[in-house]
C-alpha cells in the first residue's frame, strides 16, 4: 500500500499531503505522521492542517533563531553594533518581549514612529537624544501643526504620547551606553552579567518567561552562564561582535519544539530517522524528488567528503546508505505510505523523482502493482465584473485644513486625493540612509535663512563680504552632513558654484528696492465660506522680501533650473504653490521662485529669479477656484480618477482605483448626490 504522488508545484504537493491526512483523520485513524524530508513544504503543510483543526505534534521543531523571542534579543544587539539604528530601535519596540508595561507604550511607538519616518531620522543615539527630548518635546513643527486641530482631549492625548516617545529614546539610550563599546575586550561573563541586567531594565525577562519559545531561550543562556566555570571560558576574552556572533550561533544549534496538546488523535510531524522503530496508521513523506532524496549536507572547507573517508569518518555514501535504510524501514512497518514530490520547482526548473522512489516504482509495475499516481490542482473560480472609473463622494471626510499639497493633489487626481488625505491611505515614508534631493534642499534652506538673518543683523553691504559669511556658513551646515555621507560632497560642490551668482542676485535685487525680510515663515488663515463653516488654509513660506514702500512679496525657492522654473508660469492651475502663499499673505503684492542650482553666463536675474506675473490674478482666481472646489466636496461632489500619466506614475492609489481595467472611464451615474 505506497502510492507515490507528483505533485505540479509547492503549493499542490503541499495540499496533496494536507488532504490526504485530514482525510485519514476522517476515516477513524488515530496516528498518522507526516515525514517532514522537504521542511517548506512540511511547513506549509502544517499551516493548512492548522486551518483545518487538525491535532498536530510537530517532533522536527525549528531553530530557536527563527521565533519572536530570538528575534527580539538579537535586535538589541543589532541597535547596540548599529548606534541606534532607527530600523533596529522600531522593531525592537514593535516587539512584545520590549518594555511591555511601559505605559502609554502603543501610542508613544506610534508618536516615535511617526516622527521618525517624517523627519528621516536614521539613526544615531546622539541625534535621537536631542530629538526626543523630554523637555523638547512640544518644540517639533509637527506638534504646532497639530496644536490647532482638534479638541483639548485629543491635543492632551497627542502631548502625552510624545512626551511617552521621548522617555522610551532616553530609557534605551541610557541603558545602551551602560554597554562597552567599540572593540573592548571583555570576559563572557562580564557580557552576560550586562545582558541580565538589560533584560531586566527593558523587562525583557518576565515576559521571555511568559512565552514558550522564550522560556526556552533563557533556558539556553542560562546554560552559556555556565561557560566560564571551565579553564577555557574564564580566560576567553570578546568584544560586542564576538559576543553577538557566539550568541547567534547558540539560537542557532537549540531545536525549540511547539508544546501540542494531548489528544487520542493527531499528526505526528516528524524527520526522516525519527520515523525509526515506530509504526502508524498512515505515513506521508513530503520531498521526494531528487535533489532532495537522498539529501546531502553541505561539506566544510576543511573536511570534504575525501577527507572523511580518509580520517574514517562518516561520509557522503554513509548517510545516503543510512537514509535508504530509514526510508526502507518507513515502507516495511507501516502499511499505507504515500510518497509526494514536486514535478517544477521553485523558477519553473523540471524536477524528477528520486532515483530511489523510480527504481521502486519500476520494480512495482513489472509486479503488476503500480504504485505512481497525480494529485490534481484544486480549482478555484472566480467571477470578475469589470467596473468603470471610480468616483466615490464622501463629505464627511473633507478635511478641516488645507495646504498648497492637499490642494495640489486634488486637482492632480481627485480619486488621489480621495484614498490619501480623506482616508488617511498613503504609506509611512521609508527611512532611508541614502541621501536625497529633499534632505538637501532643507539644508539649502536653513542655509540661506541663516545668512539672510545674519546679513540683515550685521548690516554686511558690502559683496566680498557677504560671499565670505554665506560660504562660511554653507561649509558649517555642508560639513556635518559630509561627515556622515560623502554623497553629500557633491552636491556641496554644486551648491559653491551658486554662491557668487546668488549674492550678485541678491545685491541687484537690493538695488531693485527688494530687501529680505523673513523667512520659514508659518501662517494660517480662515477663509469665509457660504455654509458658514470656514475653510483654514496654511502653509510654510519659504522667504518674504519687503520693498521701501512697505509691500511685500513671496519667494520660494527651487532646487530646480531657471528653464523648468518657466515651464511653471504656464502650469500655475496645476501647481498651486506659490498663489497659494498669497493666500496666507494678504499684504502680499508679487510673487517668484528662486532657482538654487545652475550656473550660466549673464545677468544674475536670469539665473536666479523667475517671477509670476498677474500674482494677484492668479491669487485671486486660486481663492475663488479653492472655496468652488471645497464646497462641491461639503455637498458630495464626485471623486473621480482621472489623473493623467504623471499622477499616476507613482501613485500609491493605483491598486485601488484599477486604472487601464475598467470597462468605461464615464463617470458613473449620480444616485442620491453620491456615486
Amino acid at each position: 500500500r505506497v502510492r507515490v504522488i507528483g505533485s505540479a508545484r509547492f503549493e499542490d504537493e503541499a495540499g496533496a499531503a494536507a488532504d490526504q491526512l485530514v482525510q485519514w483523520l476522517n476515516e477513524g485513524r488515530r496516528h498518522v505522521a507526516l515525514v517532514a524530508h522537504d521542511r517548506v513544504v512540511a511547513r506549509r503543510a502544517r499551516a493548512l492542517l492548522a486551518r483545518a483543526g487538525a491535532p498536530v505534534r510537530d517532533e522536527t521543531g525549528w531553530k530557536l533563531s527563527t521565533t519572536r523571542a530570538a528575534a527580539a534579543l538579537m535586535r538589541w544587539f543589532d541597535l547596540l553594533n548599529q548606534d541606534g539604528d532607527t530600523s533596529a530601535l522600531l522593531d525592537l519596540l514593535k516587539s512584545p518581549f520590549c518594555l511591555p508595561h511601559f505605559p502609554l507604550r502603543g501610542a508613544a511607538i506610534a508618536a516615535l514612529e511617526r516622527q521618525i519616518r517624517r523627519d528621516g531620522i536614521s539613526g544615531g543615539w546622539r541625534r535621537l537624544q536631542q530629538r526626543f527630548r523630554p523637555d523638547a518635546a512640544d518644540e517639533s513643527r509637527a506638534s504646532a501643526d497639530e496644536a490647532s486641530t482638534g479638541d483639548v482631549a485629543e491635543q492632551d492625548a497627542r502631548r502625552a504620547a510624545r512626551q511617552a516617545a521621548c522617555e522610551l529614546v532616553q530609557c534605551l539610550a541610557a541603558e545602551a551606553a551602560a554597554w562597552p563599546r567599540g572593540k573592548a575586550q571583555k570576559p563572557v561573563s562580564t557580557w552576560l552579567e550586562r545582558l541580565d541586567a538589560t533584560l531586566d531594565v527593558i523587562g525583557m525577562r518576565n515576559a521571555l518567561a511568559a512565552d514558550d519559545a522564550g522560556s526556552q531561550l533563557l533556558d539556553a543562556l542560562a546554560r552559556l552562564a555556565d561557560l566560564p566555570q571551565d579553564e577555557t571560558g574564564a580566560l576567553a576574552t570578546l568584544d560586542l561582535g564576538e559576543f553577538r556572533s557566539m550568541l547567534s550561533a547558540l539560537l542557532e544549534s537549540v531545536a525549540y519544539k511547539e508544546p501540542s496538546a494531548s489528544g487520542a488523535a493527531r499528526i505526528t510531524i516528524l524527520p526522516l530517522n525519527g520515523a525509526r522503530m515506530r509504526r502508524f496508521d498512515g505515513v506521508v513523506v513530503v520531498g521526494c524528488d531528487d535533489t532532495q532524496l537522498p539529501s546531502s549536507a553541505a561539506e566544510l572547507m576543511f573536511f570534504s567528503n575525501q577527507m572523511r573517508r580518509e580520517l574514517a569518518l562518516e561520509d557522503r555514501e554513509v548517510r545516503f546508505a543510512q537514509q535508504a535504510r530509514d526510508l526502507a524501514e518507513v515502507l516495511l512497518n507501516n502499511d499505507d505510505v504515500v510518497l509526494t514530490w514536486q514535478r517544477l520547482g521553485a523558477r519553473g526548473e523540471p524536477k524528477h523523482v528520486s532515483g530511489w522512489i523510480e527504481r521502486l516504482s519500476a520494480l512495482c509495475s513489472r509486479a503488476g502493482a503500480p504504485i505512481e499516481a497525480s494529485a490534481l490542482p484544486a480549482q478555484h473560480e472566480t467571477l470578475a465584473e469589470v467596473g468603470g472609473m471610480p468616483a466615490p463622494a464622501a463629505s464627511e471626510l473633507v478635511p478641516a485644513r488645507w495646504s498648497a499639497q492637499a490642494y495640489n493633489m486634488l486637482r492632480r487626481c481627485p480619486y488621489q486625493f480621495f484614498a490619501g488625505r480623506m482616508l488617511g491611505l498613503a504609506g509611512l515614508e521609508v527611512v532611508s540612509d541614502d541621501l536625497e534631493k529633499r534632505d538637501i534642499g532643507e539644508l539649502l534652506h536653513r542655509v540661506l535663512l541663516r545668512y539672510h538673518r545674519e546679513a540683515s543683523q550685521d548690516g554686511l553691504r558690502h559683496q566680498d563680504a557677504r560671499l565670505a559669511r554665506l560660504r562660511e556658513i554653507s561649509d558649517h551646515e555642508f560639513g556635518a552632513l559630509m561627515k556622515e555621507d560623502g554623497n553629500a560632497i557633491g552636491y556641496y560642490r554644486r551648491w559653491c558654484e551658486v554662491l557668487p551668482s546668488y549674492v550678485a542676485w541678491q545685491a541687484e535685487r537690493e538695488a531693485q528696492g527688494w530687501f529680505w525680510d523673513d523667512g520659514e515663515l508659518d501662517a494660517t488663515v480662515d477663509l469665509p465660506m457660504p455654509d458658514g463653516q470656514p475653510l483654514r488654509v496654511n502653509g510654510r513660506i519659504d522667504r518674504l522680501d519687503r520693498a521701501r514702500d512697505g509691500s511685500r512679496a513671496v519667494l520660494d525657492y527651487k532646487t530646480q533650473s531657471v528653464l523648468r522654473l518657466k515651464r511653471k508660469v504656464g502650469d500655475v492651475e496645476e501647481d498651486c504653490q506659490l498663489p497659494f502663499y498669497g493666500l496666507l499673505r494678504a499684504d502680499v503684492a508679487g510673487g517668484s521662485w528662486v532657482a538654487l542650482e545652475g550656473v550660466k553666463d549673464g545677468p544674475p536675474a536670469s539665473q536666479r529669479e523667475v517671477g509670476l506675473p498677474d500674482f494677484d490674478a492668479a491669487v485671486a482666481w486660486l481663492e475663488q477656484q479653492l472655496r468652488t472646489d471645497v464646497m462641491r466636496l461639503r455637498r458630495d461632489a464626485p471623486l473621480p480618477a482621472f489623473g493623467d500619466a504623471s499622477a499616476c506614475t507613482y501613485c500609491t492609489a493605483r491598486g485601488l482605483c484599477r486604472k487601464g481595467f475598467w470597462e468605461s472611464t464615464a463617470l458613473p451615474p449620480q444616485v442620491g448626490g453620491r456615486a
